[in-house]
């Protein structure tokens, strides 16, 4: 026909013909990647988290997140992020002290393409994260690394081969 789609590294580019004798075709605009696209991988089907903390004299600090990517090519996250702070002036008197909360929730679908995962958000629409397959150095759970974070199996899976 008279359009030609050329896909690499997961950003597609349509090509439109022009008519006869109207100077060649031109490049449409390239469009992010379709979750629709990939596959659903049943290795990393189960449910995924990430635990980050800081402690310090002056407060903590936690962030935890989860992933539930289903078998069925759909996807849950939650995050719950909170802290405290508190200070002290010279004589050790407490001069301030406070907290902070909160919470984020997201479903969509979810695809595998090569060495990334599509996740169609109903919050942030078509985002691509890169992806690797590691076991945790001390304990050999898999994990999977997203775009450099890394989340550990949270049910019992065998570990990468």
């Amino acid at each position: 026909g008279n359009h030609l789609t050329l896909t690499s590294d997961n950003l597609n580019a349509i090509y439109v013909r022009k008519a006869a004798g109207t100077g060649g075709g031109t490049a449409a605009k390239a469009t992010a990647p379709q979750a629709a696209g990939g596959t659903i991988d049943a290795s990393l089907v189960g449910k995924w988290s990430y635990v980050g903390m800081a402690n310090n004299p002056s407060g903590t600090f936690s962030n935890e997140e989860y992933i539930t990517l289903k078998a069925d090519g759909t996807y849950e996250y939650y995050s719950e992020t909170s802290g405290t702070a508190s200070g002290s002036n010279m004589y050790g008197n407490q001069t301030y002290s406070g907290g902070m909360a909160s919470q984020s929730a997201d479903r969509g679908t979810w695809r595998v393409s090569g060495n990334t995962i599509i996740a169609n958000s109903q919050k942030n629409g078509v985002k691509v994260y890169q992806l690797q397959k590691r076991n945790h150095p001390k304990t050999g759970d898999p994990m999977i690394v997203l775009d450099g974070t890394a989340y550990v199996t949270y049910y019992q899976k065998a570990p990468w081969r």
